[in-house]
């Protein structure tokens, strides 16, 4: 029983970090395109049950949607896919780092004369990263505001 118990909650915790990545992840796909169902969706497949181990799957678009499929064979569009992906996950990491983890993040202040590209720059993200990172809305953040960066290779 003691093992059904821990086996339970180690699957809720898991489910738990998958859903606030999937959020995080969602927010970023909405700013590239319209989102058929902009929820998080829960469902039974096999390689989302793993006990000990968070995890999502992204839908993209339709190949059977012709505009959708004709998106897709957009190597451009593609590439801001994945690194729309890429931003979503190294936000969700900097916000819920695993324990034991080399993921880190440091402070800034967002001085008068910066804006996020300026910090995105000078700490070699993208400015969807940052936003993301701190869960700023598109536009342009305030001076004295405390920004969440995530330290790249950390």
């Amino acid at each position: 029983m003691l093992n059904e118990v821990l086996i339970n909650m180690t699957q809720t915790a898991a489910m738990n970090a998958a859903a606030a990545a999937a959020d995080i992840m969602i927010r970023g796909l909405a700013g590239v395109e319209d989102l058929h169902n902009a929820a998080v969706q829960h469902a039974n497949f096999v390689v989302l049950r793993a006990p000990d181990v968070p995890s999502m799957l992204v839908e993209t678009a339709f190949i059977s949607n012709p505009q959708e499929e004709q998106r897709l064979r957009d190597p451009d569009f593609r590439q801001l896919l994945a690194r729309t992906m890429h931003d979503a996950v190294l936000a969700h990491f900097v916000n819920a780092p695993p324990a034991d983890s080399a993921w880190s993040a440091t402070r800034h202040v967002l001085g008068k004369a910066e804006n996020l590209a300026d910090v995105a720059h000078r700490y070699g993200l993208s400015v969807e990263a940052l936003r993301l990172a701190n869960n700023l809305p598109h536009g342009e953040g305030q001076p004295g505001v405390h920004l969440r960066v995530p330290i790249m290779g950390a």
